[in-house]
């Protein structure tokens, strides 16, 4: 039974585009299965599994970011930039690079294999920046108002002294 995240979201140090593509789409429990049917092509057969037609657009979408230059790639995890590896069982990609590609190529698409909790939880609109100057802020006025409440309260016992 997988306890760490890492098992139970598939996360690798790199993916064959079918890998990634079976993880983007939420199938992992079905791996086994379609990796048996592609076998080592890296795209799957036009009429492979019309019940998951995301698998085929998120595999399609990862081999056009591949080919097209968007997508960093290589052989067994090793990044090398040959275009022969393009059509071989052993192009991969690498987590990091598929994560940072999917970050800006699909902002609003977090899968759990790709980015933690906290990562999909976050607004894709939302910076980090943007997120420090808000805490920031926000503990800027905190202060502020300590100062204003303890203002206050001395205001109220000058008043309280003068009325008496």
């Amino acid at each position: 039974m997988p306890t760490r995240s890492w098992e139970t979201t598939g996360q690798k140090v790199f993916y064959r585009p079918i890998e990634a593509g079976i993880r983007w789409s939420g199938l992992l429990a079905h791996e086994q299965r379609i990796l048996e049917v592609v076998g080592t092509r890296p795209l799957l057969e036009p009429n492979a599994f019309p019940e998951w037609p995301a698998l085929h657009l998120n595999t399609e979408r990862i081999v056009d970011a591949l080919v097209n230059g968007d997508l960093v790639y290589g052989k067994n995890g090793i990044t090398c930039h040959d275009p022969t590896l393009i059509d071989s069982p052993d192009l991969t990609v690498r987590h990091v690079d598929l994560k940072a590609w999917m970050a800006d190529f699909y902002p609003g698409e977090k899968p759990a294999f790709l980015f933690s909790g906290v990562e999909r939880r976050l607004h894709t609109a939302i910076s980090t920046e943007a997120v420090q100057a808000l805490l920031a802020d926000h503990e800027a006025l905190k202060i502020r108002l300590a100062h204003q409440t303890e203002a206050s309260k001395r205001n109220r016992l000058n008043e309280d002294v003068i009325l008496a």
